[in-house]
């Protein structure tokens, strides 16, 4: 059995991009293209087919080539850039930007002033040092927010007969909150620290309308909308955060 050979070729397309391909040669019936995630083009053709003939199938296919690149560049830029916590970055927190300044210190911990988290670590070189401050902070900041929001929605459901629930917080993969009605028990996503308060303030009064209807009804949504008319634009800004703490 013939053994595959790979090599690194280059094409100009009708349109006059010049692309870089990996033409391997292999038992295979046809001729097949692959555009990788990263951008790369990969061949993979007999080892009979003349090269004239795998430029001409490339070019056949130029607008599937230059298209999937495209959209492949796309998606990279739209990936975003590692949180290291390091000093000078922003973090994004409650709907605002925090500068980040580090500082070195006897203990991990994280405070936070104008806009400006303050990490303590005893080695400011250690990232994992830095995150477990910066997760320290977010989730204290996050549970006193919330309490806030809990006290009021308590007030406002207290008139339906909802006693106060007991509140809790976890990561969750895909959930910002949910209501164990049966025990009443309230928890919230840590992933919340990354919404805008509007949006974290709708979370809090969705579960708690949870309490007394648990589903999503028409009546489940005009509770909600007693306390908070403008729930719909406050739902649709946590689309575009992701569902995900630090």
């Amino acid at each position: 059995m013939m053994p595959n050979t790979k090599t690194t070729k280059q094409l100009y397309l009708p349109d006059g991009r010049k692309i870089t391909y990996t033409l391997t040669r292999k038992r295979v019936k046809n001729l097949n293209l692959r555009v990788r995630s990263d951008g790369s083009v990969a061949v993979s053709a007999p080892p009979h087919v003349p090269e004239r003939e795998i430029e001409a199938f490339l070019k056949r296919r130029a607008a599937f080539v230059a298209s999937a690149i495209e959209r492949f560049a796309k998606r990279r830029d739209t990936v975003p850039v590692p949180q290291t916590f390091a000093d000078g970055e922003r973090l994004r927190a409650f709907g605002e930007d925090w500068v980040i300044r580090v500082e070195k210190g006897s203990r991990i911990c994280g405070a936070c002033s104008e806009k400006t988290l303050f990490l303590t670590v005893k080695d400011p070189a250690d990232e994992a040092q830095r995150r477990r401050a910066a997760e320290q902070w977010a989730v204290a900041f996050l549970t006193a927010r919330v309490a806030e929001y809990c006290r009021r929605a308590e007030r406002d459901f207290a008139p339906y007969g909802v006693l106060p629930p007991t509140v809790r917080f976890r990561r969750m993969i895909s959930r910002w909150g949910s209501c164990n009605t049966r025990r009443a028990v309230l928890t919230f996503n840590y992933a919340l620290i990354g919404a805008p308060p509007e949006a974290v303030e709708y979370v809090v009064y969705h579960e708690f309308a949870h309490l007394l209807y648990p589903n999503h009804s028409p009546a489940f949504y005009e509770q909600v909308a007693v306390f908070l008319p403008d729930w719909k634009a406050r739902r649709a800004m946590l689309k575009a955060v992701p569902c995900k703490f630090f």
